[in-house]
């Protein structure tokens, strides 16, 4: 099969679980991305699998320029559509295209799930999507007739595709079985240094988008109580004055046993990955609801955690919170938390035992993620659309 992946906005972890599906297969794959995407994913060997199509450019002329030759394949995914709906409105597809939504809510249920930002940097943000996108670009108006045209629409989980396929069947969609790309990469699970306990707090550091009470109230609590050292890792930028604070804080705690580590910048995709590889817990301090300018978000309901993602990929224990659901055996590895008490005496278990999951439990809990699986999950859909 000859495949087209198109992606020209920031989901570069994406791409990178789809390269890892599909890579030594007999399929040829085509993939439409930035520069600096590539560069972030440049150090894989997969690199030389698939042709690499980049964008130094405006995009919408990049997809004019490209439109005759995504054409020649059989099927085109779109992974991200949200910050490039004008550049879409300007070309047409001849052959079948996927896109993969992100925020069902933003896309679909906008109506329903309006809400004010209670921020003050979250209502400037807000009115100028509101200027430029829908008064100026007329985005949401072309976002609908985008999907229209698309028509063939893949959910980012089986229970965000389970949530809209009632909503949407009216609605002449073609809403097709999620396309999960959370790709379990087995190099993550090195042995791990049993003289230290490294967690790991991946995204970036935003009061607006995550709760960073329950952990500092649970490092207070056990802090005295630790047998291993630990070093935590807050693993992105700080974002406004708050960012910073919690940086403070959490650096408040340092002692003999307790090493914190933060960053001024993004975290570089190698960086990351090099503390992913020694990492024995991620943490994740996600809110049930995320708000996209003028609208709400479901964590796990409408939207998926990337923390969760990062979990899968890189085959770790999981601290969530206990409103995210989490289905099959990766129960075995993602344990929720339900309150500042509870994380203390989980995060304390797993300290005081230096619990990691070694690469043999890992390949069982998420066996659902194998790339073999994914290949096979994202080639069935391509079939259906391809042979209804």
């Amino acid at each position: 099969m000859k495949i087209a992946y198109i992606e020209l906005n920031y989901h570069s972890e994406c791409l990178n679980s789809f390269c890892h599906a599909f890579k030594g297969r007999h399929d040829q794959v085509e993939i439409y991305t930035l520069t600096s995407i590539y560069k972030d994913l440049s150090h894989n060997n997969y690199i030389k699998h698939f042709t690499w199509v980049l964008c130094d450019k405006k995009k919408s002329l990049f997809l004019k320029n490209n439109i005759n030759t995504i054409n020649k394949n059989d099927v085109v995914l779109i992974g991200t559509l949200e910050k490039s709906i004008p550049d879409f409105f300007t070309i047409k597809f001849n052959i079948p295209v996927i896109l993969r939504v992100h925020g069902g809510n933003f896309y679909f249920n906008r109506k329903n799930n309006f809400s004010l930002p209670n921020t003050l940097s979250g209502i400037v943000d807000s009115i100028h999507f509101l200027v430029k996108n829908i008064l100026i670009n007329r985005e949401l108006k072309l976002l609908n007739t985008l999907t229209k045209n698309m028509k063939n629409i893949s959910f980012t989980s089986e229970i965000i595709f389970n949530h809209f396929r009632g909503l949407l069947q009216n609605n002449h969609l073609n809403i097709v079985e999620s396309i999960p790309l959370e790709v379990f990469e087995p190099l993550y699970n090195e042995p791990k240094n049993n003289n230290v306990y490294t967690i790991a707090i991946p995204g970036s550091v935003d009061v607006i988008r995550r709760d960073y009470k329950p952990v500092l109230d649970a490092l207070n609590k056990i802090k005295q109580k630790i047998n291993v050292p630990i070093e935590i890792y807050l693993l992105g930028k700080p974002i406004g004055y708050k960012g910073r604070w919690v940086v403070k804080t959490f650096k408040s705690l340092i002692h003999n046993k307790i090493s914190i580590y933060t960053f001024d910048e993004e975290v570089q995709q190698s960086e990351f990955e090099r503390i992913m590889k020694k990492t024995n817990l991620i943490l994740s301090l996600i809110k049930p609801v995320n708000q996209h300018y003028f609208y709400l978000e479901q964590v796990g309901l409408t939207k998926i955690s990337g923390t969760v993602s990062d979990i899968i990929r890189y085959g770790k224990y999981g601290l969530i919170p206990d409103f995210y659901p989490v289905q099959g055996k990766t129960e075995k590895a993602i344990i929720h938390y339900n309150s500042s008490d509870d994380l203390a005496e989980k995060l304390l278990n797993f300290i005081n035992s230096s619990s990691s999951l070694s690469a043999e439990e890992a390949a069982i809990v998420f066996s659902d993620y194998s790339a073999d699986v994914i290949y096979n999950k994202t080639m069935k859909v391509f079939d259906k659309i391809l042979n209804p």
